[in-house]
């Protein structure tokens, strides 16, 4: 029975928010002290991983590495091969992200795993709290640690590209960048022992479960496509997949889901998964809809289809849509920003609204998983408070998995369960593992958070419960948790709302106490899919901000509450959004609710009922109502045997939930019933407190369906829920929330007193700040106040007034406290100042006195004894004796203080103490001492030793000698060995901030440098220059350190350029004797570059690394100087400030001399030397020496001679006396071996490492130019260099060394391409290069095109290159035209030995049927049998005027391939010569007219494009207009020429047709064709008659047999060397062309009897049949014909037959009169119906010219045959009949209609 007053809210005092606050002493509320029983959690040493870790991102060059917890589908929860954060930090919750630097790592994560993050992370992490305040995020200490321009790099296939651009933002401007880095380092850690990928089966998920097939999906996501206008969705998300297809796996734990991608367009589906996880089953299930291929192959996939889409763009070009959640890797393969819209997924909205079937499934999957969960609950209280079984958190949830494993449909669990007792429960994600778990206090709150996975739904429940007696705290903090879960249950709200602003009705009960819980309130749940589901969810979260609730929606309900160390409450239910009923509908918009399907008990012992209303007491009963029909009911067909007896509802009577005897808490006994009123009372309990309704089968209000009518009833009057009062008990409900209860001040209960907090002032100041507000502000009138206390109406305050007395009582009594506290330490105070202040005024007294008494003992012994002051002048001269050997005995102290700072490099000390001790000797007391004549000697020698030994520190730190200048340099990274290609790859150090720009950004010389005696000076080498320049300096020796840097700079650069030689030739060495012999010819250059192009690429970076490191240490020289010539006044001049202009003449020196070196193809290795060495001698003699240049080369001279003896012997003498005279770079010096071979070295001395060619210029010129520009930024800006013209003398060699000897080398080897002996042979290895063979020299002169543009595309160009090789592919032509005309030519006898072109060819290349063959290639409109025909008249006509001769045919074997394979090569050629064309923009141009100056600048800073390392970049020849309309023709000429050749072969099959044909039909000896038949009969003088035969033929004629033969060699030869487009254009229409020119040439036929025409019949049956084997049949593969435009055209299949041959010999046999009647029933035929006539199949009519010949045929045998001849009266009446017959004719053509 409820009761019907609104219930006691308890007034909650002011103390605990007010104990957050103050550091006043109160009692602590809340211990984080944790009980005994907490279960530590293992703890991960990661030390070592993380120094594997760190070693590899030096190998990779990244200072700061990011492991975020996401896989490549950016999932939740992973597999265990993707557990990179939990393996690299030991830190096993599932949400946070892992950050290392080089010296330190942090992990930063949620609320949910404070504690558990704290327990776990060793001593090498810092945990960084996210959404606490004070706390840096993950990005922001990211930012800090890469602070000074250093590179963070991530894999980026774990974060998204709004992540990446986001942090590379925030990197940007702190200096620093971040990269990609492919291959995970953490992976490459974890190694061997790193999990293997998942490889389980994938199901089919039946569609009565999913409520929709996939394909009905698909389709509504094409909608989708088509309204955004997207080319496509690439899906990466793997709950997203499983979705859309019906399918689920097992490949992540707890998650149904399965690795793949998918990409979806509007006509294709492609499935990215390993075929081997696919059923049977699936595969049938997916049908012919969805391609599936391998899961890998997707980058590939979409990076191809990107460059497709790029190519093909003609405008602007329809995006992929890519989720935001989506990888950065597969982003960047798509092609980025530009080509890739990223959206939020559609399919993730789509798939968070559910269908009836889904929202159905969940609703029975809860009931029973209630079921489960109350058999669960009973089956643990009944083990811990009657059996007393001891019980740890893991065998609990393997309990609960077990009983929820027996019911229907049970898939598996949907999270690890979180079993959690006491403390553990404050741990949000709690994960207890076996021997680390914590055992089940009975006495503590147990949370347990669960969930299943069944085939019709998933779950997700929390309950927590106590099975003794709680605490006050206990249970007030889980009723503030229930109302704010019953909140979110209750509320209404209209459409469009989204789960942000929800989320403050769960937590405002918590906020009124200023408590709160870190997580949020609500998450999507999927249908047999993830638990944790987006888009849509209740919290503090920004994205939840993004999509509104939407009726369909299923969430969780969990709000919590979490101490630290005691305990943790959670109440979860999940819910199902769905349109309610309202009384009104403001803005006529649709209103929402929520239904709960989650059917549990809730704690029952915790719950404080004089904290709910009404209506929330009212919740709690109906919602365990329907606990008790549908899990704890015998009705449940999921019942247990577990029975709970009947209670009564609450009331609040004794506080708790009924006053009846029976109150069976959790009993186990009979099945519900009355109960027994013996029973044993116990604490705890949940649930199963209802009176038990007496019918026993389901109710239609009980029934799932009923539930939701019954909801539907209660929400209709929901929206006025929160009003369910009326005015005077809601006006006693606000006084009783507004006032406090006078003895109740503490929170939750506590046993505190209320008066504990009235000596604070700031709890005191809050509480009026709080309720009394309007007190306290500067426009309140007491008055006012006074009458509304003593108002009693509604809108007065007097139930108010006890309240503020009570306020007022505690103001009074603080404010005492506050003085009496001050008061006494006040009083305390002034009798200690009173002390202190008495004690000074004595101690001034006493000073006093003792001076007075002191001056009078003076003057008392002055006048007393004078003796005294004889005594005191004796005592100061031996005062100033003994100061004289103090002195002296300091300057005997000097030479080993000297040495001291020496030795340990404090230079400005060590010259401080020489001059000190200079300085002393100058004295004019010591002048005189003898005894220091030999140590003034040394400090005069040490001085010159000094000065040396500053210099060669100097020169050791300028020069990279010092192992501490490592850190000025980096090396090139071994990304790029080997990799000859990709010489980008050695320039690793374009993102590395130099530390000679944090240097000088710091410098300041304006004062004198202080030496720092607690560091080591030479740790940082700049520093260390500008103490040795300040020493130098103090010792006046500045100019002369300057001049000797001048004068040693040509030897020190010379001995960094050997030294850099010899390293990188000891690394690769060249195991091959000399250099590849150059009898070689066929070998490209390139091919040496591919080898050992790597060696000259590092050696060039490693070289010019050194270089820039010299230049800025020179630099840093330059600036120090300029600052102390200023600080000091000098007078500036050349002598100290012009030396690095002497610096750059030498590099350029040695750019120069490595250029030539590695490009000069002449040989002459000496060319240079020889030069030099006269020079010299011209200066030598003359007197003029150009001080920029060097005498002479170290390596020139003889280290073995008698003067280098004698030099070594006085060194080591200068050595042995006095230190540091002898350079360390003499003592270094080492012997040369005078033995080793010239072989290989250079004109400098120096080790040729890679053959000299001109292609090395792409290795040669973007190291150098890279070196220019970044010294460009070196160079003083006060340098009289032109910035502009660095460059200018690489302009000056490339024009007038590098451009004639590349003109002379692309000649020869083009040249040598051209005239080899296999140039015109098929390649063998031709499948490597090309889809059909191809001729060796097309592949070869190919190939050198393509190196060429590949060096072009590392220089800057000029339209020069491009000419060169121009012309190189027109002499190609050439070549090709002449060979062609070589194959197709013939010499004529009957034209005394004429050339000329074989018929064929003639035909081929112009004229009429040249036109025709060409539209008939490329498919122009019109029928393609009408121009066949017009081909074959043409034929005919030229061959009837020009007879061929047997040398006009063309198709031996040797030439049809020779011709096919013209035809491939110029096909290919120009094909790839096409990929390569690129317009650009108009570039300088080398031809210049000579009387304007060479301006040209190929070498400009900024010409070179950059490239990217590790792409692989296409390759193109630059073109400008001109060039290009050049290119354009050659290419088309190129085609032409294909053309030609392929015109020749289908002109000369048709030839040969005609030739053979006529010499059957003409026979071996030819007989004049007669002009009229004979008048009388009359023998013929040729005696045997070809055609006339006495007996039926057994065979075909032998030239026809011999036609076949032809035909089937030139069809196997084609096939094999021609594609199918080809083919079909030879072949096609050949039946047509041979039926028609067999009728043709039956002219030629003299006479013919029945057993001719029988012989002709098997000639045709005989050809009929070989082309049916030869002709294709275009229709069958239109995409593969070259003419493909006949499917549009109409164009009918080709008939392979012969019908007008057949027919005219089919006539014949049957006579002329039958002939004739034929003849005019076909005309009028096809006169009435031509098209159905013609479709009969036995092809046109005759015309009168075919007819007649027949007719002549037909008599000719008795005519003109011997028969004839033999019987007069044969012979007349055959006459007769002839002439009728073409009487007959005449009629039958001209006069029937």
């Amino acid at each position: 029975m409820l009761f019907s007053r609104p219930p006691i809210r308890l007034a909650w005092s002011s103390a605990f928010r007010s104990a957050r606050k103050l550091p006043l002493p109160r009692p602590k509320l809340f211990s984080s002290s944790a009980p005994h029983f907490i279960a530590d959690m293992e703890t991960v040493d990661t030390s070592e991983r993380l120094t594997r870790l760190r070693q590899l991102m030096q190998e990779h060059r990244v200072d700061v590495y990011i492991v975020p917890s996401e896989d490549s589908h950016q999932s939740e929860y992973i597999a265990p091969c993707d557990g990179r954060r939990e393996f690299i930090s030991g830190f096993s919750g599932s949400a946070g992200t892992a950050i290392v630097s080089m010296s330190k790592a942090a992990l930063s994560t949620d609320g949910r795993y404070f504690n558990q993050a704290s327990k776990q992370l060793d001593s090498n992490w810092a945990l960084l709290k996210r959404g606490v305040e004070g706390v840096p995020t993950w990005q922001e200490w990211t930012t800090e640690q890469a602070e000074g321009g250093k590179i963070v790099g991530v894999d980026p296939a774990l974060i998204t590209p709004a992540g990446a651009r986001s942090l590379s933002e925030t990197l940007k401007k702190n200096g620093s960048s971040l990269v990609g880095v492919e291959q995970n380092l953490v992976d490459l850690v974890w190694g061997k022992d790193r999990p293997a990928p998942p490889r389980e089966e994938v199901r089919v998920h039946p569609a009565k479960y999913a409520g929709k097939i996939f394909q009905d999906k698909i389709g509504d996501l094409r909608k989708e496509l088509e309204n955004k206008k997207a080319a496509g969705f690439v899906i990466s998300m793997l709950d997203e997949i499983a979705w859309l297809f019906n399918l689920r796996g097992s490949d992540i734990p707890y998650n149904p889901v399965f690795f793949s991608y998918a990409l979806i367009t509007p006509t294709t589906v492609d499935l990215y998964v390993d075929d081997d996880k696919l059923t049977p089953e699936v595969k049938a299930h997916l049908g012919q809809d969805v391609v599936v291929k391998p899961y890998g192959s997707i980058f590939a996939d979409v990076k191809a289809l990107s460059e497709a889409r790029k190519q093909n763009a003609t405008g602007a070009a329809p995006k992929f849509l890519l989720s935001n959640k989506a990888s950065w890797a597969l982003s960047l393969s798509l092609g980025g920003e530009e080509q890739v819209e990223e959206v939020r997924s559609p399919i993730g909205d789509a798939k968070a609204i559910k269908n009836d079937a889904e929202l159905a499934g969940m609703r029975a999957c809860h009931i029973r998983d209630g079921a489960a969960l109350i058999e669960y609950f009973a089956w643990l209280e009944n083990e811990l408070i009657n059996k007393k079984t001891t019980l740890d958190e893991v065998d609990a949830a393997d309990k609960l998995e077990q009983i929820r494993s027996k019911h229907d449909l049970y898939a598996g669990l949907s999270f690890d369960t979180i079993s959690s007792t006491g403390p553990n429960g404050a741990v949000i994600h709690y994960k207890p593992e076996k021997g680390n778990c914590s055992i089940i206090d009975p006495a503590a709150i147990y949370l347990c958070d669960s969930g299943g996975q069944y085939l019709d739904g998933t779950t997700d429940v929390t309950r927590t419960f106590h099975f003794g007696q709680p605490t006050e705290l206990e249970k007030k903090a889980f009723t503030l948790v229930l109302k704010g879960l019953i909140a979110i249950d209750t509320a209404v709200f209209p459409k469009g709302t989204s789960g942000f602003a929800l989320d403050a009705l769960a937590r405002q009960f918590l906020w009124k106490e200023g408590l709160d819980y870190l997580h949020g309130t609500g998450h999507g749940v999927g249908s047999y899919l993830n638990v944790h589901e987006g888009p849509i969810g209740i919290g503090t979260r920004v994205q939840y901000t993004e999509v509104p609730i939407a009726s369909g929606n299923v969430i969780s309900d969990e709000p919590g509450f979490y101490e630290d160390g005691k305990f943790g409450i959670r109440i979860e239910n999940v819910i199902m959004a769905r349109e309610v009923q309202t009384t009104h509908k403001f803005g006529e918009k649709p209103w929402l609710g929520f239904e709960h399907v989650t059917v549990a008990p809730l704690g029952r012992n915790l719950i404080d009922a004089s904290l709910l209303g009404d209506h929330e007491i009212k919740w709690v009963n109906d919602y365990h109502t329907e606990v008790q029909d549908f899990g704890m009911s015998g009705r449940n067909p999921y019942a247990t045997g577990y029975g709970y007896s009947d209670t009564n509802r609450y009331d609040r009577s004794d506080g708790g939930y009924g006053n009846s005897n029976n109150m069976g808490m959790n009993g186990y006994g009979g099945a519900g019933g009355g109960g027994s009123g013996e029973r044993e009372r116990r604490p705890g309990g949940y649930g199963g407190f209802y009176p038990e309704p007496s019918q026993s089968s389901l109710s239609p209000g009980q029934s799932p369906e009923g539930r939701r009518e019954r909801w539907d009833r209660d929400g209709e009057h929901s929206s006025s829920r929160s009003r369910t009062r009326d005015g005077e008990a809601d006006r006693k409900a606000l006084t009783s929330r507004e006032g406090r209860a006078r003895g109740d001040s503490s929170w939750l209960g506590s046993n505190s007193s209320g008066e504990n907090v009235t000596g604070h002032a700031a709890d005191v100041l809050q509480m009026v700040q709080r309720e009394w507000d309007f007190v306290a502000s500067d426009n309140c009138i007491p008055v006012e106040v006074a009458l509304q206390l003593m108002d009693t109406s509604t809108l007065g305050k007097a139930d108010r007034e006890p309240d503020f007395i009570s306020i007022n009582d505690k103001i009074q009594k603080t404010l005492k406290s506050v003085v009496n506290e001050h008061h006494q330490g006040f009083n305390s105070s002034i009798g200690t100042y009173h002390k202190i202040q008495t004690s000074i005024q004595s101690s001034q007294s006493r000073v006093r006195n003792l001076k007075a008494s002191l001056e009078e003992a003076k003057s008392g012994l002055l006048s007393t004894k004078p003796e005294l002051n004889g005594l005191a002048t004796s005592s100061q001269k031996y005062d100033d004796i003994i100061q004289l050997f103090s002195q002296i005995q300091e300057i005997q102290s000097l030479p080993e203080r000297l040495e001291s700072r020496i030795s340990d490099k404090r230079f400005l000390a060590a010259v401080e103490v020489l001059h000190n001790a200079l300085r002393l000797l100058r004295r004019s007391e010591l002048e005189n001492i003898g005894a220091l004549a030999d140590i003034r000697a040394y400090f005069g020698n040490q001085e010159a030793s000094l000065t040396d030994i500053l210099i060669e520190e100097l020169h050791d730190h300028l020069y990279l000698k010092s192992p501490y200048c490592s850190s000025r340099w980096k090396p090139p990274t071994a990304d790029g060995e080997g990799n000859g290609a990709n010489p980008s790859s050695w320039a690793g150090t374009s993102s590395w901030e130099r530390p000679v720009y944090a240097f000088l950004g710091k410098l300041d010389a304006s004062t004198p440098m202080v030496e720092d005696a607690s560091r080591n000076p030479e740790a940082d080498t700049f520093y260390y220059i500008q103490l040795l320049i300040e020493a130098l300096n103090k010792m006046g020796h500045l100019d002369i350190a300057v001049d000797r840097i001048e004068q040693r700079l040509p030897v020190e650069l010379f001995a960094v350029v050997d030294k850099t030689n010899a390293e990188v030739d000891a690394r690769h060495p060249n195991l091959t004797r000399g250099f590849a012999s150059q009898d070689s010819k066929t070998n490209l250059p390139t091919d040496i570059i591919e080898k050992r192009g790597h060696v000259l690429s590092e050696y060039l970076w490693t070289l010019y690394a050194k270089f820039e490191a010299i230049a800025e240490g020179h630099r840093v020289l330059h600036d120090v100087i300029a600052a102390i010539v200023e600080r000091e006044g000098i007078p500036k001049g050349n002598t100290l400030a012009g030396g690095f202009k002497e610096l750059w003449k030498l590099y350029q020196s040695e750019i120069r001399s490595l250029m030539h070196d590695y490009l000069a193809t002449d040989g002459e290795s000496s060319f240079r030397p020889r030069i030099e060495e006269a020079e010299a001698k011209r200066q030598l003699y003359t007197g003029q020496r150009d001080k920029n240049k060097k005498m002479f080369k170290l390596s020139d001279t003889d280290h073995t001679s008698e003067i280098q003896a004698e030099q070594n012997e006085l060194d080591e003498i200068l050595r042995s006396s006095v230190p540091g005279l002898v350079t360390k770079s003499s003592q270094k010096t080492t012997a040369i071996d005078t033995s080793e071979s010239r072989q290989g070295n250079s004109g400098t001395g120096h080790k040729i490492l890679i053959e000299p060619s001109v292609f090395n210029m792409s290795l040669l010129l973007p190291p150098s130019l890279s070196f220019i520009q970044r010294l460009k930024e070196i160079v003083p800006v006060d340098s009289d260099m032109a910035m502009s013209t660095l460059t200018s003398f690489l302009d000056d060699f490339l024009v007038n060394v590098f451009l004639p000897q590349l003109d002379e080398t692309v000649t020869d080897l083009c040249t040598l391409s051209f005239i080899s002996p296999d140039a015109f042979t098929e390649d063998p290895q031709w499948s490597a290069v090309s889809p059909r063979p191809v001729f060796r020299g097309t592949v070869k002169f190919m190939s050198i095109i393509r190196e060429f543009s590949k060096m072009l595309s590392s220089i800057p160009h000029d339209q020069a290159f491009t000419q060169l090789l121009l012309s190189q592919i027109v002499t190609y032509y050439d070549k090709c035209c002449g060979w062609y005309k070589a194959i197709v030519t013939k010499i004529s006898p009957q034209n005394n030995g004429e050339v000329r072109l074989k018929a064929a060819a003639r035909f081929a290349e112009s004229g009429d049927i040249h036109d025709i063959i060409t539209d008939l290639w490329i498919g122009a409109t019109g029928s393609k049998w009408e121009l066949v025909d017009k081909e074959t008249d043409l034929l005919l006509k030229s061959t009837d005027e020009v007879p061929l001769e047997p040398y006009d045919i063309i198709s031996d074997p040797k030439t049809v391939v020779s011709l096919s394979l013209l035809f491939n090569s110029m096909q290919w050629f120009a094909s790839h010569l096409a990929q390569l064309r690129q317009i650009t923009q108009p570039a300088s141009d080398s031809r210049q007219a000579e009387n304007r100056p060479a301006n040209r600048r190929w070498t400009l800073i900024g010409a070179m494009k950059p490239k990217c390392e590790g792409v692989s970049q296409p390759v193109y020849l630059p073109l400008n207009q001109e060039t290009a309309t050049v290119f354009d023709t050659t290419l088309q000429s190129l085609r032409d020429l294909a053309c030609t050749a392929l015109f020749a072969l289908h002109v000369d099959i048709r030839c040969g047709v005609i030739h053979m044909l006529k010499r059957t039909m003409v026979g071996p000896k030819a007989r004049n064709m007669r002009a009229s038949e004979p008048t009388t009969p009359s023998p013929s003088s040729v005696a045997n008659w070809w055609h006339i035969l006495s007996n039926q033929p057994t065979a075909a004629s032998p030239t026809v047999l011999e036609l076949n033969n032809d035909l089937i060699a030139f069809d196997t030869n084609i096939s094999s060397y021609l594609g199918t487009p080809e083919r079909c254009f030879i072949t096609s229409g050949l039946a047509r062309f041979i039926d028609r020119i067999f009728v043709a040439n039956t002219c030629h036929i003299g006479a013919m009897n029945e057993n001719g025409a029988l012989r002709l019949q098997l000639d045709v049956l005989v050809l009929q049949q070989n082309l049916k084997n030869i002709i294709l049949d275009p229709t069958e593969d239109a995409s593969k014909v070259g003419n493909s435009n006949m499917q549009e055209n109409g164009e009918q299949p080709e008939v392979v037959a012969l019908p007008r041959s057949a027919k005219f010999l089919d006539w014949f046999l049957e006579g002329a009169e039958k002939a004739l009647d034929y003849a005019k029933d076909e005309k009028e035929s096809f006169a009435a119906h031509g098209d159905q006539a013609l479709a009969a199949g036995n092809g046109e009519p005759f015309t009168y010219d075919e007819l007649k010949v027949l007719i002549d045929l037909c008599f000719s045998d008795a005519l003109l045959g011997p028969r004839g001849a033999e019987n007069r009266e044969e012979f007349m009446a055959a006459k007769k009949a002839s002439a009728d017959s073409l009487l007959r004719l005449n009629e039958v053509m001209w006069d029937s209609k």
